[in-house]
């Protein structure tokens, strides 16, 4: 939401003159009130459709994980991505090459020799035009002949011609991802400039249990933005961004806080990243056992003796009444302005 310089000096005069809450509620209800133009509504699409233009390569190997390629397919396509998928011989037996020419409205590559197309050396044009190739799900067998240099099928001899950023998301066995074998292959293919996207861990379709799940869609789809949405502008910038709320003390008790979610300084930290930047975002990570609403000392009190063991609970703790938070903070408020230079 983009507003007009009018409207931000009112906003601004009413948050001078007027305490902070009634100046947040009347900048919310002009948000609600203004009606977006349709040039706003593109500029608001624009942030979230990223990779139109775009053509990218989606191999599908002889996994179980290979029906999950349709749903990264779709995503692709939602980002306004020209999306080509090219499918081992293997892939064939999991899913069938018409679900992703429907996701995609384009043609399923198979076949090295299929002679229903137009006259060019397909793999090597594909190859030409592509800003980006990555096979997902990646089987061991795959991997392999990409590290050695292998072109025995349609998907590796495009892959083998693409100049453009490669991604590789393995998804197997636990012992074949673990197997020595497999793991120097894929660090070959790190140094050959492959991104290797590590695998989950949990419940594998054989029954085992451990790393070798095809890794989630939305996580592949952000290393393709994190490839090709933006450009890298910001390469080489380390940025330092914090986010959430924060914590003031007013005594080893009390503190002030606020409603902060963090989601902006996640946003500027995502745009960052997308742009090339390393980024760091610390965060204060709290998982108690037992989360407690809490806004005043009475119910902080009443709160802690109805969860506290029934000996404790029976007793009568004589303390001084504390003030409540909302107390503390209509003092604070009233100190800043009276004197707004003191604190």
């Amino acid at each position: 939401m983009f507003l007009s310089s009018p409207v931000m000096c009112a906003y601004q005069k009413i948050w001078q003159r007027t305490e902070a809450k009634k100046g947040l509620q009347f900048f919310l209800q002009m948000l609600c009130c203004s009606k977006m133009t349709q040039k706003t509504r593109v500029q608001t699409e624009r942030i979230y459709i990223m990779l139109t233009g775009k053509t990218i390569i989606l191999g599908v190997t002889g996994g179980i994980a290979a029906y999950k390629a349709a749903n990264l397919a779709s995503l692709l396509k939602k980002q306004h991505a020209d999306v080509h998928v090219i499918m081992t011989k293997n892939a064939l037996e999991f899913i069938t090459p018409l679900t992703f020419e429907i996701l995609t409205v384009n043609k399923c590559l198979t076949d090295t020799f299929d002679r229903n197309f137009k006259f060019e050396v397909e793999h090597i044009e594909l190859a030409k035009k592509a800003d980006l190739a990555i096979i997902a799900p990646a089987t061991a067998n795959v991997c392999a002949k990409l590290a050695h240099g292998l072109a025995d099928d349609m998907l590796t001899t495009t892959l083998l011609a693409c100049q453009c950023p490669r991604i590789i998301a393995p998804a197997m066995n636990t012992r074949m991802y673990e197997n020595p074998i497999t793991q120097d292959n894929l660090r070959l293919l790190e140094h050959y400039g492959f991104t290797i996207i590590e695998p989950a861990s949990g419940l594998l379709a054989c029954g085992d249990s451990g790393k070798g799940k095809f890794p989630d869609e939305g996580l592949i789809l952000e290393y393709i933005l994190r490839a090709i949405a933006y450009p890298k502008d910001l390469a080489g910038k380390k940025i330092l961004v914090t986010a959430g709320p924060t914590q003031e003390a007013v005594d080893p008790v009390r503190y002030l806080t606020n409603h902060s979610t963090g989601k902006m300084g996640y946003a500027l930290a995502r745009m960052a990243m997308l742009r090339g930047a390393a980024v760091s975002l610390p965060a204060k990570l709290r998982c108690p056992r037992l989360r407690l609403s809490i806004l005043s000392a009475s119910k902080a009190h009443t709160t802690s003796l109805r969860q506290s063991p029934p000996g404790v609970r029976n007793r009568t703790l004589s303390s001084r009444r504390q003030p409540s938070l909302t107390t503390v903070r209509q003092s604070f408020l009233m100190k800043r302005s009276r004197n707004p230079t003191a604190i």
